[in-house]
């Protein structure tokens, strides 16, 4: 329960664009449940890096047999640009590669973000460009 907590938190973005802060941590309770759903299934896991039992960064890890899509790389507003970040990152490619035994994995970021730069720092390449169309409905949100 306290590790689900400060992972709420870890996420939180008090720049939300798409509604309020309640909406903001109904999503992120909603989607932390679905999470745990995934990893009782055996499809996900989540790995977090810890500073003095607290959490600092989350990666959510998503995989089957030899597939491993890294997701949701987030480091707490106040633990940023300090390598926590790529240590987790690199953590979590290793573990998925051994303990997995993944033999493919998936990091999506924007080529103009930051964080392309950090998954190339640790040897992530682009393979790939994604291109997607987002829509939503704000009032879904109210």
């Amino acid at each position: 329960e306290s590790d689900f907590a400060q992972a709420i938190d870890v996420h939180f973005n008090p720049d939300w664009q798409y509604s309020c802060e309640q909406d903001q941590m109904k999503f992120l309770k909603d989607s932390g449940k679905h999470l745990c759903k995934l990893i009782d299934a055996g499809t996900a896991v989540c790995i977090g890096a810890f500073q003095d039992d607290k959490l600092t960064a989350v990666v959510e890890m998503y995989y089957n047999d030899t597939l491993c899509i890294l997701d949701s790389v987030v480091t707490g507003r106040d633990h940023r640009r300090q390598g926590i970040c790529s240590s987790l990152v690199h953590y979590a490619s290793q573990y998925a590669l051994t303990q997995l035994n993944c033999q493919t994995l998936i990091l999506e970021a924007d080529e103009e973000y930051h964080a392309a730069k950090i998954y190339e720092s640790i040897g992530f390449r682009p393979t790939e460009k994604l291109y997607r169309l987002e829509w939503y409905d704000k009032s879904k949100f109210q």
